[in-house]
């Protein structure tokens, strides 16, 4: 119940911000300009999935930084960190509740931009596209590697600002689409920038080898594919558990 009330107050708190705006518009624009690109273009349903989500997820990582920053500017409005370092819940919850926002609200917005898709290829355009089930899944994949990013974000906004969080992920974005070009072979899977659009990618030539004219090794790709999952795995516990003990010692910026 204590964590339902801070995240609660968390969510009021953003009211009067662009912070609802650019969950709601953000992922409507977005997703309605790539369905007009790919609904006018002879596209299969691979090649369309493929080519949003890989949009998707090097776009997400700034928006990211931006939400972010949005959320942990206004406890520096309200008191420089006041309210979440004196909380009768604790420090940890005023912590994981911010968190738990944020992640929310992003695969609330997230999935608003696969639905908005999927609907207008399939019934606006009248374009053949993959199962339904099948896309939902690779997406959440999608979504998955991006927790990463708001735990790192988090920490990010907390420490040095919105300059840090916002320039950051600008950073990330143009890294990934730097990684999902020849420029990534054989180092992606190691680097959090490159997992989502490569996994998506490479997931959809593991399961449609016969839309790819390339000879492929499929064993070579599955094997990338788990080195790149246990590695997301890894640096998303290292962060988050990171961040909860260093955030235990935060007294407030440029104190700790």
């Amino acid at each position: 119940m204590d964590l339902i009330r801070l995240m609660r107050a968390d969510l009021l708190k953003v009211k009067n911000t662009s912070y609802y705006y650019i969950h709601a518009l953000v992922p409507v624009v977005v997703a309605t300009m790539l369905v007009i690109y790919y609904g006018t273009k002879p596209n299969d349903g691979v090649g369309s999935a493929i080519g949003f989500l890989e949009t998707i997820s090097m776009g997400f990582p700034l928006i990211i930084g931006v939400v972010c920053s949005l959320v942990i500017e206004k406890e520096v409005a309200a008191g420089r960190f006041k309210e979440m370092l004196s909380s009768k819940y604790g420090k940890f919850k005023c912590l994981l509740s911010k968190l738990l926002v944020l992640v929310s609200c992003g695969f609330i917005s997230f999935y608003l931009s696969v639905f908005v898709f999927y609907t207008g290829l399939k019934y606006v355009y009248k374009k053949v596209i993959i199962n339904l089930g099948l896309f939902m899944k690779v997406s959440l994949i999608v979504f998955a590697v991006m927790i990463f990013f708001y735990i790192f974000h988090l920490w990010l906004s907390i420490k040095f600002g919105v300059g840090a969080s916002v320039g950051m992920g600008v950073f990330e974005s143009l890294f990934a689409t730097l990684l999902d070009t020849g420029l990534g072979e054989g180092i992606w899977q190691y680097i959090p920038c490159g997992f989502a659009s490569r996994l998506v990618k490479n997931y959809f030539i593991i399961n449609y080898p016969s839309k790819y004219t390339v000879k492929l090794n499929l064993r070579s790709i599955i094997s990338v594919n788990n080195t790149a999952v246990i590695n997301c795995v890894i640096f998303t516990i290292v962060v988050g558990i990171f961040l909860a003990i260093w955030f235990n010692y935060f007294e407030g910026r440029g104190e700790v």
